[in-house]
């Protein structure tokens, strides 16, 4: 930086705010400030000597300092001290830039709506419609919005893993505490991967039961060691999409998001045509009551804001973007977009569910099957069949999106020596094979647990009845774990505000008013939907204290079990930064 353009970015400024606001638009952090009462002349060898860098945040792993000197005033500064993260500028390398602006906006939308959610919120009546809006906004728009200014502050691989680093790391603070930290929020949020693998595959098993003929049911699909091993099935054939070249999966992906909106427009249009030709509602709106929550219905709060989960799912692999220059107005855009979609789709699905009467629909007890059910009665079988279609390849294929983000944060620990550097592998396809393998593993001993072993234990129940309540357990204690990991969403904002708020001024995208309003209401939907499913069990075979004790005591072991982890992932940091040294 030569010094005519230094005294074009800096001006000449006599005050710490102007210094600080200038500083921080050429890309630096200013560390601390001193005044000295002594003439002093400018001094600009030290800024021409750091460059410029290429991203907002500097990534470099020396400490080194520079004096800028003004009339009576001197501001010492330093770049962050603290090392960056190994795996950010290596993934950058050898990972494909592939990602486009639409390919994001697919992925997004993929990841969080899920029309099968509809169902069961549809369940309480016209509450589940009040909860849908509440937890749009109070849940959803919340995280989006700091996703998204994340996600500028920091444009790099990892989302909550990288970010929690980043934020904690300002200033120097207890470089090790920040490895545990980032570790913890990133694990957490990692098991989302694993998490959506065992969903889609138990989605997909009751869209196969709601249109397999019972003696096949009977069968085959009727003992839980028979379900569990058609899951199991279902999350290999999901992990061998996910191993093809990243192009392919983006294609798939990008596929079935289409044939999720067609799913939509089925069962909307079949609501539609079910109130012209004359068809009562069943649902009474009218009543003012049924719209409005209470303690009966307050559970359902909780689960459908566990329908909006996963917003930085997408950002995950924003390092992989392919034009570096567009990042920050890819982020806003997509997210924004898939704001706007989910939301009224969520709304439009759960209205049109509560015009059917049960009776009228062949299987309403498989409440998963319902929307399949609507398009059959009024379309007719042949557009049911396609809404299967639809929703099958979407249980497919959305679970490998969750699955490959989260095998960017196993790579990334890899490679940063918290994990064994084995997970780091990648294949000639440019494919993170190990960690894909290894979260594999990790869904399919989940299943084997629910549906295999648990069911030995016929002491404790019926075979079938334990396997539901094992499942239940298991899904709600690792949701309130992800639940944790989103909280940090706002903690990371929060914390790099605090010790960098000239590099958050510089980035934001909205006034801080904004900023801390969305960070307040998202940290209170996120603490209520904990406490909603820590206290209200989602099985009518468990009592409300049967069910906090056995979700409080396994996510206290998934707690515990990531927080040992995240020490190990410390103590082999500071091995790996001594044997630097």
């Amino acid at each position: 930086m030569d010094q005519a353009l230094f005294q074009k970015d800096m001006g000449y400024f006599h005050d710490e705010q102007g210094i600080l606001k200038a500083i921080s638009s050429c890309g630096f952090f200013v560390y601390e400030m001193h005044t000295w009462r002594s003439w002093q002349s400018r001094s600009y060898e030290g800024m021409r000597s750091m460059g410029r860098t290429g991203y907002p945040c500097p990534l470099f792993t020396q400490v080194r300092t520079c004096s800028l000197t003004l009339k009576k005033k001197r501001i010492q500064w330093m770049e962050r001290p603290a090392p960056y993260l190994e795996s950010t500028t290596y993934l950058a390398k050898a990972l494909p830039a592939l990602l486009g602006t639409f390919d994001m906006f697919a992925s997004c939308v993929v990841v969080i709506l899920w029309l099968v959610n509809s169902a069961s919120a549809s369940l309480g009546g016209p509450v589940g419609l009040t909860y849908w809006l509440l937890g749009g906004l109070t849940f959803l728009l919340p995280s989006m919005l700091i996703t998204a200014q994340l996600g500028v502050m920091f444009p790099l691989d990892g989302s909550l893993y990288t970010w929690t680093y980043q934020a904690f790391s300002l200033g120097n603070r207890r470089p090790f505490l920040n490895t545990f930290w980032s570790f913890l929020i990133g694990g957490s949020f990692w098991l989302i991967g694993p998490m959506a693998l065992v969903i889609a595959a138990n989605a997909f098993l009751s869209f196969i039961q709601g249109i397999a003929p019972p003696s096949l049911q009977v069968r085959w699909l009727s003992q839980p060691w028979q379900q569990g091993l058609f899951m199991i099935g279902i999350v290999l054939i999901c992990n061998v999409v996910a191993l093809q070249r990243f192009r392919i999966v983006q294609n798939l992906v990008n596929a079935i998001f289409v044939l999720n909106l067609l799913a939509f427009v089925l069962i909307a249009l079949s609501g539609g045509l079910w109130l012209l030709s004359g068809h009562p509602s069943a649902t009474d709106f009218s009543h003012l009551a049924g719209w409005m929550p209470n303690q009966q219905n307050v559970a359902a709060f909780g689960l459908i804001c566990l329908g909006y989960l996963g917003a930085p799912t997408s950002v995950t692999m924003i390092g992989e973007f392919r034009q570096p220059q567009q990042v920050r107005r890819a982020i806003v855009h997509h997210l924004r977009l898939a704001t706007m979609l989910v939301i009224p789709v969520y709304l439009v699905i759960t209205a049109v569910l509560l015009l059917f009467p049960s009776q009228a629909l062949a299987n309403p007890s498989n409440v998963n099957f319902l929307p399949v059910e609507v398009v059959d009665l009024v379309l007719g079988k042949g557009f049911g069949n396609l809404t299967a279609i639809c929703l099958l390849a979407f249980f497919l294929i959305s679970p490998v999106v969750y699955h490959l983000a989260s095998s960017r944060i196993l790579m990334m620990g890899g490679i940063d020596h918290r994990i064994p550097e084995q997970a780091g592998k990648l294949s000639k396809e440019r494919v993170p094979v190990v960690a894909l393998w290894v979260q594999t593993g990790v869904a399919v001993l989940m299943l084997a647990v629910i549906y295999l072993i648990g069911p030995i234990f016929t002491s404790l129940g019926q075979p079938a009845d334990l396997a539901s309540k094992v499942y239940n357990v298991v899904l709600a204690s690792l949701t309130l774990v992800s639940v944790v990991a989103t909280l940090f969403l706002y903690i990371n904002l929060l914390v790099a505000y605090r010790r960098a708020p000239s590099y958050v001024q510089a980035h934001r995208l909205v006034p801080l008013w904004v900023l801390w309003l969305a960070c307040v209401v998202g940290t209170g939907s996120c603490l209520l939907v904990f406490v909603d499913t820590l206290l209200n069990s989602w099985t009518p075979l468990m009592t409300n204290t049967e069910w906090l004790i056995a979700v409080g005591a396994l996510i206290l072991v998934l707690v515990l079990t990531l927080a040992l982890t995240g020490i190990f992932a410390v103590s082999e940091a500071s091995w790996q930064l001594w044997r630097h040294e």
